[in-house]
């Protein structure tokens, strides 16, 4: 009940302060199209450390990256409210907990309200929405939320005037693959998050593969052409490659 009644909050909150500003559009219909990039074992290091610093995840800056890329390509970069989502991993928490070969989706998705400009910067982002993060995970949201998710879904479906965010991020983190079995070298590994019409603008998901990060975009041709993707992609780029030696 108390999620619940947070998540109204949010949504009145939400719908108040983003009038007359530009909020996701709902454009039905999309065809998507991904985009990847592959940052240096280096640079990663030096974000490591710097997470470490500042005391947050990757996750968190990551995903207040996409926000602020997102922001400054699609928004104008002005100061409005933008959503994002985060998700939890389940498996642990079943039972018994479920093992990595077993392919299935124990995923929660928790939903967080930022306000963001051209301005922000990152680290201030990621620490603010590093804390919504944290809390959310304590309190024990992601088992709520996983709950809801249904019902959320057939609302925005019912709707179909509004999207559920701005972007979404899915961190795994390190993939326990080698490079190399036997003859057989892995030279790259590839994931996408599915986007539909009604999912956020942008999606992303990321881990570290050969101690490299490997971010994989997904964007509808409704919503973007290439052209806008690629620069926000290379925000994204920009932003972490100025947070890793700032």
């Amino acid at each position: 009940m108390q999620y619940a009644l947070a998540q109204i909050k949010d949504e009145l909150r939400y719908q108040w302060r983003v009038r007359g500003k530009r909020i996701p559009p709902a454009r039905l219909g999309g065809q998507g199209f991904p985009l990847t990039i592959t940052l240096p074992v280096s640079l990663v290091d030096n974000l490591s450390k710097r997470c470490r610093f500042e005391k947050v995840t990757i996750n968190s800056l990551l995903n207040a990256t996409l926000l602020l890329a997102t922001n400054r390509w699609l928004y104008g970069g002005k100061l409005t409210p933008m959503r994002t989502f985060s998700f939890a991993d389940l498996r642990p928490y079943t039972v018994p907990p479920t093992s990595a070969e077993h392919l299935a989706n124990y995923i929660s998705m928790l939903r967080f309200t930022e306000d963001v400009s051209s301005q922000s910067f990152v680290w201030d982002l990621t620490k603010s929405l590093h804390a919504k993060i944290y809390r959310a995970l304590k309190q024990g949201d992601k088992f709520v939320a996983v709950l809801m998710s249904e019902s959320l879904l057939k609302m925005f479906t019912r709707i179909k005037s509004m999207r559920m965010g701005s972007t979404a991020l899915n961190y795994g983190g390190a993939v326990s693959l080698e490079a190399q079995y036997g003859e057989i070298k892995v030279t790259g590994l590839y994931a996408f998050l599915s986007s539909y019409d009604l999912g956020p603008e942008v999606s992303a998901q990321a881990r570290l593969f050969k101690d490299e990060l490997w971010i994989d975009f997904m964007f509808l041709e409704t919503d973007m052409n290439r052209e806008t993707a690629k620069k926000i992609v290379g925000e994204v780029k920009a932003i972490l490659e100025g947070a890793g030696t700032g």
